[in-house]
C-alpha cells in the first residue's frame, strides 16, 4: 500500500471531523458521579512506514483536523506495524497484541485509526482489549472484498480507496491524438509497486495500439535522462514516486515540476483514487 494521496486526506478530515463531533441527539449528559474527560486520546496503527514523507504529512494534517474539530486537548500516539516481515506471522502478531495492550494498559482511547486492510484486521482483534469503547476508523487500499467494508457497526467508519488508472490514460490519448508510446513512472516501494501491477493490468486492452514502457525501480538521477530522451509522440502518465531504487523519499508533487522532457505537457500525472 503507498502513501495517501490528497484525496484521502481530505476524505479522511471529513471523517475524522464526524467521528470527533457527536450529535445532539445522541449525546448523553454527563452523570454527576462520572469525571469529566480531560482529553482526547486517539491511536495511529498503521502499515505504513512513518518516514515516508507523504505518511508523515498526513499524520501531522490529521493531527490539527482533529485539534480544530474539538474543544478538548488531544494526546496522539502511533504504532507502525511491519505486516512485509515477521510481525505477519501469527505468533508474533500475537506477541505484538500483547505487548501494545501492556504499553497502553490504563489509556483509554476514543478513537483509533488503522491504516491499511491488515493492519484494520489486527485493531479489530484486539479492540476489546485495547479500545473497548472507542471509535475505529479505517482506510484501506483495493480490498480484496470491498462489499464486506461497506456496513460495518456503527462504531467503525473509514475510506476505502479504489485504485483506477484507465481514466487518466484514456484521457491523455484523447488530449494527445497520434500517441505512439505510454510511459508509465512510478517509485520502488512495495505500494507503489503494486500500483504498477494495477496499471499493467489496467492498460493491457490498449497494447494492441499503444507500446507501453514501464519505469520502476529507478533512482531518481536516472529517471530524468530517460524522461529526457522520450520521442515527441510519448507521453508520460506519472503514477507516484515516494520512494527511490536507493532508498531515498521524495514528496511527488515537488520533484514532478523539475523533470526534464521534451514537452513538458505531455506529462500526466495519474489520479487514481475512487473513493467510497
Amino acid at each position: 500500500m503507498r502513501p495517501e494521496s490528497a484525496t484521502f486526506r481530505y476524505a479522511l478530515f471529513c471523517l475524522l471531523c464526524f467521528c470527533i463531533t457527536p450529535s445532539k441527539g445522541s449525546a448523553k449528559p454527563a452523570s454527576a458521579s462520572s469525571p469529566k474527560r480531560q482529553q482526547i486520546e486517539v491511536l495511529f496503527l498503521s502499515s505504513l512506514d512513518p518516514d515516508f514523507p507523504d505518511v508523515a504529512a498526513m499524520i501531522e494534517q490529521t493531527e490539527r483536523q482533529i485539534l480544530v474539530g474539538s474543544d478538548k486537548p488531544a494526546r496522539f500516539s502511533f504504532e507502525y506495524l511491519d505486516f512485509s516481515s515477521s510481525v505477519a506471522d501469527q505468533t508474533r502478531r500475537n506477541a505484538a497484541a500483547s505487548y501494545l495492550v501492556d504499553k497502553y494498559s490504563g489509556q483509554t482511547f476514543q478513537l483509533v485509526i488503522a491504516i491499511g486492510e491488515e493492519t484494520v484486521m489486527f485493531a479489530a482483534q484486539m479492540r476489546a482489549k485495547l479500545f473497548p469503547d472507542g471509535a475505529l476508523l479505517f482506510f484501506v487500499v483495493n480490498p480484496q472484498n470491498a462489499s464486506q467494508w461497506l456496513n460495518q457497526k456503527p462504531s467503525i467508519t473509514g475510506v476505502i480507496r479504489e485504485v483506477n488508472y484507465l481514466p487518466t490514460l484514456q484521457l491523455a490519448l484523447l488530449q494527445n491524438p497520434g500517441t505512439s508510446r505510454v510511459i508509465v513512472v512510478s517509485g520502488s516501494s512495495e505500494g507503489e509497486k503494486l500500483d504498477m501491477k494495477i496499471a499493467r493490468e489496467q492498460f493491457r486492452a490498449y497494447e494492441s495500439n499503444v507500446e507501453f514502457q514501464y519505469l520502476t525501480d529507478l533512482a531518481l538521477p536516472d529517471l530524468g535522462p530517460r524522461l529526457a530522451s522520450a520521442q515527441p509522440e510519448a507521453v508520460i502518465l506519472f503514477l507516484d514516486f515516494a520512494t527511490d531504487s536507493s532508498g531515498e523519499q521524495f514528496i511527488p508533487a515537488r520533484i514532478l515540476p523539475n523533470m526534464t522532457c521534451p514537452n513538458p505537457g505531455k506529462i500526466q500525472e495519474a489520479k487514481a483514487a475512487r473513493i467510497r
